[in-house]
C-alpha cells in the first residue's frame, strides 16, 4: 500500500509556510511562528488526512475535499502518521532536525504564540519553527513527488 501526503492539504500549508518566511524578513517573529506552527500542524495532517469524494452540485461529478483531521498539538498527529511513513519523513530529514524534539518544543505553538501579550505566552521567539516548516514542505513535497517519478 502506497501512502502519500494529501496534496490537497499541504498545498494550504505550503501558503502559511511561505508567509512565515515573509514575516521572518520583516523581522515578525510572533506572527512567523505562529504562520510556521500552522504549515508544521497541516503538513503533519496531510500525512493523515485521506481524500472524501462529494458530487458537487448534486451532479455526477465529484468534489474531491480533505477528511478533517482534528487537533492543533503537533506530537499528537505525529502519533497518527503511519510508522511506513514516519520511516519516510526521517529518511527525507536526513538528520537536520530532531523532528520529535521539535514538536515537543513547538506542541502547541499555535495556540500559545497567537496572543503575545498574554501572560502564559512564551518570551522567546526565534526563526527555528519557521525554518522546520519550510524542511517539512521539502520532506513533504519529495514524499509526494517521488511516488510519480
Amino acid at each position: 500500500m502506497t501512502i502519500l501526503p494529501n496534496k490537497n492539504v499541504w498545498e494550504e500549508a505550503d501558503e502559511y509556510e511561505h508567509v512565515s518566511r515573509l514575516c521572518l524578513e520583516q523581522k515578525l517573529y510572533w506572527p512567523s511562528i505562529v504562520n510556521a506552527a500552522l504549515a508544521v500542524e497541516i503538513y503533519l495532517k496531510s500525512f493523515i488526512s485521506k481524500d472524501c469524494f462529494t458530487p458537487a452540485f448534486g451532479g455526477p461529478v465529484n468534489h474531491v475535499f480533505a477528511e478533517k483531521v482534528n487537533g492543533h498539538s503537533l506530537l499528537d498527529l505525529y502519533s497518527k502518521i503511519h510508522p511506513s511513513m514516519i520511516e519516510k519523513i526521517n529518511l527525507l530529514n536526513q538528520s537536520k532536525f530532531d523532528i520529535p524534539k521539535i514538536l515537543e518544543k513547538y506542541n502547541f505553538a499555535f495556540t500559545r504564540y497567537r496572543y503575545s501579550y498574554e501572560a502564559e505566552s512564551p518570551v522567546i521567539a526565534d526563526d527555528t519553527l519557521s525554518r522546520f516548516a519550510t524542511h517539512l514542505k521539502y520532506i513533504t513535497h519529495t514524499a509526494y513527488k517521488e511516488n510519480f517519478s
